[in-house]
């Protein structure tokens, strides 16, 4: 059995033992705030269990981690559901690579994994290592990193079909996959196709429809040189569902009850749709330049589109069913007698509880209209009907080029890697009509900054042409690109001996931002159109770990890394949408991650205890929503937040009897925010600041999004005549709601003192109740004729409890008057739910 190669020399560990609690609330102004920053982490789900047959040829502790890792295959299995991440880290502390490519789009600082949707067959393998770890690929952030290697000459000749029932996102799957093997010729070629269809989803009014296509292939050209050509494409339609108030959720009789649809002449339809495509090329070349050395060069191209539909008005009524004025507690008080009338009308009438797509073609084809000077033409006088109510689509499309090449060698004890990576995007962001609903057209007008003035080209989205009527498929609103660049070098030494092993890494990159305004808005004619001064970010980042191998089954590791990355580059413009403006200050992020772990592999029980601690501070939010009191959008913005992840794991996996596998896994985290970082707040109507250096009592605030604590206990049987079935029961708590930052400074609170209602209304953070659920499945394969059939099943959440809250928000707009103006809003988690597949290989 090979070494184990692992990593560093001197270590600096920061590991506090102990669990922050909140900060009591002065007298004289507020207390903490949390960051209603997205974490959408990739969640890793691990389909089929690797080989221990292979151990042979691994170094044993990348083994231990790259193969399946109990607590983190369990969790992505079974706790999805409630937004399990991974120690709660944010997305950008993930990297994800497929042949050597980084997949992370550079302007969200996350990859989606919906990119690649469907092509279960050619990306079900990845290697997976989590925390501070070394690679070999690339240097990886504190969160881990997947490694995807799907060239064709990597899959076993043959074709596999499967198709799979299910009630959860889609109804139905059908995926073909064929591979000839690596050929005598040299070639190799692999394709995979697959569609996702539903015509309803889980959630009323949803739906969910895709078409995957894969192609690989492969020539060696000989024992030193092959090159391979993978191509990808996932084209993903789907119907939206959107967060509701309690209140709502009541009144509509349903936990799921989802106000992004309607009927239209007798037809649901919903207002919120999403459609991306990115199809991706990477051309890599494989130089086996020695027995010991090897040498991967991969370069891509991705051009990506990606719309996202919603409802916008004019003059009009707000046309979301869950507008606050529309719910009868908005009238409890000052007419009780509408409020019972409201009540009937939710629980009686689809279009009072739903969207009323007639109410606008009715709007739209009574409002006829004359714009004088139509389209900037002196005298050119338009009568039509101007729509009040349409369907926008807001698109960011995106050209991105990657250079990836990294060698790897191995010089006596040492094994050595480096390389260097180079990224180039242009994502272009605009807006459309994709339905005027009946209107003959819209005008692009800035709607909120039209009372402002009575100067008509203030008002003007593009002064270059104003009152520009605008038509189905017509760009309006706002149309710029985000142009990124970054450039890496890293590299990493691994050293072994009979007892520790030893690896140190690092890392140094140049990025930079521009934006590139292609229209002139008439509220900043000045900075709105051409290119703003370029944004420039040097980081590094350093880590390193080491191994004691207290024997053959025993290990324990410490790794530890300190590295900075520049700020999201989605949140380093105050207002993208209309102008140049850089938001300041603009600083690097820096994160400190470090983790204690023990593994031990005795075959019959395997098992990983873990202790992890992260911090990251300078990070900014940005953060755009409606403002009662200025009747405009405005934007939110904290910079200097710092946040702290530290916590314990334990996966642990027993084989005994015959046949019979018990799993348990258990995680105890602490996710908080550890600083009253500053706010500033900006119209977007006016470019008026609003306020700025505004203190934000954030500290020990908690992280929401995802449960703090899981447990789970899990017994499967496998037979020896190829058949197995097993039962989980899965616990999850200390949940929280993610809170609104304002509602959290001395302005909101500064009147208040602690006795009043509304100091408590205003500063307690939610924490949801904890929850249980039991999975179960089952599965049988069969050999006929020297092709095999599968069959398995699997069922979620078998009580069905509609109750669990799986994430939830508080809304940015609030009233400090009346701080229950605005509630919470939240998502359901799925009640009972199936999956069922059957593959025929051949």
């Amino acid at each position: 059995m090979k070494k184990f190669l692992l990593v560093c020399g001197i270590i600096t560990l920061n590991f506090p033992l102990y669990f922050a609690q909140t900060d009591s609330i002065p007298s004289d102004t507020t207390k903490k705030i949390s960051d209603e920053k997205e974490f959408q982490v990739p969640v890793y789900a691990v389909t089929s269990d690797e080989s221990d047959a292979e151990s042979n040829s691994q170094d044993v502790a990348s083994l231990l981690q790259a193969s399946r890792d109990i607590y983190l295959s369990y969790g992505s299995f079974h706790l999805a559901s409630v937004n399990f991440r991974l120690r709660g880290l944010p997305s950008d502390q993930n990297l994800v690579m497929i042949n050597g490519i980084n997949m992370v789009n550079s302007e969200l600082g996350y990859a989606s994994w919906s990119n690649w949707g469907g092509l279960n067959d050619v990306m079900r393998f990845p290697e997976i290592r989590i925390g501070v770890t070394p690679s070999r690929y690339v240097f990886s952030p504190s969160g881990g990193y997947v490694y995807i290697d799907s060239r064709a000459s990597l899959f076993k000749k043959g074709t596999r079909l499967s198709y799979v029932n299910s009630n959860r996102i889609f109804q139905h799957r059908i995926m073909l996959t064929h591979s000839t093997g690596m050929m005598q010729n040299g070639w190799a070629i692999t394709v995979s196709a697959s569609a996702r269809l539903s015509d309803t989803s889980y959630y009323p009014g949803t739906y969910f429809n895709s078409q995957s296509y894969y192609l690989g292939i492969e020539k060696r050209i000989n024992d030193q040189h092959s090159i391979a050509l993978t191509a990808f494409y996932a084209d993903i339609e789907r119907a939206r569902k959107g967060m509701a108030v309690k209140e709502a959720y009541l009144l509509g009789g349903d936990n799921y009850y989802n106000p992004y649809w309607g009927y239209q002449q007798g037809k649901k339809r919903n207002g919120y749709i999403t459609r991306n495509a990115y199809p991706t090329a990477i051309l890599t070349h494989i130089f086996n330049i020695s027995e010991k050395t090897k040498w991967t060069t991969s370069a891509s191209f991705s051009y990506g589109k990606n719309k996202s539909t919603s409802i916008t008005w004019y003059d009009a009524a707000n046309p979301n069913p869950t507008y606050y004025k529309y719910l009868p507690s908005y009238y409890a008080n000052t007419n009780p007698t509408y409020a019972q009338t409201l009540t009937q009308l939710w629980q009686t009438d689809i279009n009072t509880q739903q969207i009323n797509w007639d109410r606008f073609y009715q709007g739209n084809y009574g409002n006829l209209f004359t714009v004088n000077n139509a389209d900037g033409i002196a005298g050119n006088n338009v009568e039509g009907k101007r729509s009040k109510y349409i369907v926008q689509s807001q698109h960011s499309d995106s050209r991105v080029f990657n250079l990836s090449s990294f060698i790897n060698s191995r010089v006596n004890k040492i094994f050595l890697s480096g390389g260097i990576s180079a990224n180039y995007s242009i994502i272009n962001h605009y807006k459309t009509v994709d339905d005027l609903l009946g209107g003959d057209f819209w005008l692009d007008y800035d709607i909120f900054a039209r009372g402002l003035t009575t100067d008509e080209t203030y008002y003007q989205n593009n002064i270059e042409q104003p009152n520009k009527l605008i038509r189905k498929g017509d760009i309006f609103g706002y149309n710029y690109n985000i142009i990124t660049q970054k450039y890496e070098g890293w590299g990493q030494a691994e050293y072994n001996t009979n007892k520790f092993d030893f690896y140190a890494s690092w890392s140094l990159s140049y990025s930079s931002i521009v934006r590139d305004g292609l229209m002139k808005n008439g509220k900043f004619p000045n900075n709105s159109k051409g290119k703003s001064a370029v944004q420039s970010f040097f980081n590094y980042g350093v880590k390193g770990g080491v191994t004691y191998k207290i024997s053959g089954k025993n290990y324990v590791t410490i790794n530890t890394m300190y590295n900075t990355k520049p700020a999201d580059f989605q949140n380093v413009f105050v207002s993208p949408q209309t102008r140049n403006d850089y938001i300041n200050p603009i600083q690097s992020e820096a994160s400190f991650g470090s983790d204690l772990n023990y593994y031990t592999n005795f075959g019959f029980l395997k098992a990983r205890l873990t202790y992890y601690f992260y911090q990251f501070k300078n990070s900014t939010y940005l953060r755009t929503y409606f403002h009662d009191v200025y009747n405009t959008m405005v934007n939110y913005i904290m910079t200097g937040v710092n946040t702290q992840h530290q916590g314990v794991e334990l996966g642990l996996e027993a084989k005994f009897l015959r046949g019979f596998t018990a799993t348990a896994v258990f995680g105890y985290g602490e996710y908080i925010y550890t600083n009253r970082p500053m706010a500033q707040a900006w119209r977007n109507n006016s470019g008026e600041q609003l306020f700025s250096d505004r203190n934000v009592y954030l500290k020990n605030y908690k992280i929401g999004g995802t449960p703090q604590t899981i447990g789970g206990l899990g017994l499967k049987y496998n037979s020896t005549k190829y058949w197995y079935a097993g039962i989980y029961f899965n616990y999850f708590a200390n949940m929280y709601i993610e809170p609104n930052p304002d509602r959290r400074t001395e302005a909101s609170i500064g009147k208040y003192i602690p006795s009043d209602p509304q100091w408590a209304q205003l500063l307690d953070q939610e924490k949801l109740p904890a929850k249980y659920t039991i999975d179960a499945n089952i599965g049988k394969s069969f050999r006929i004729k020297g092709k095999y059939l599968g069959i398995n099943a699997s069922v979620s959440n078998l009580l069905n409890d509609k109750t669990i809250i799986s994430n939830g928000i508080e809304q940015l707009r609030y009233d400090a008057n009346d701080p229950t103006k605005f509630p919470n809003k939240y998502n359901y988690a799925m009640g009972f739910t199936y999956f069922l597949m059957m593959n025929f290989s051949f």
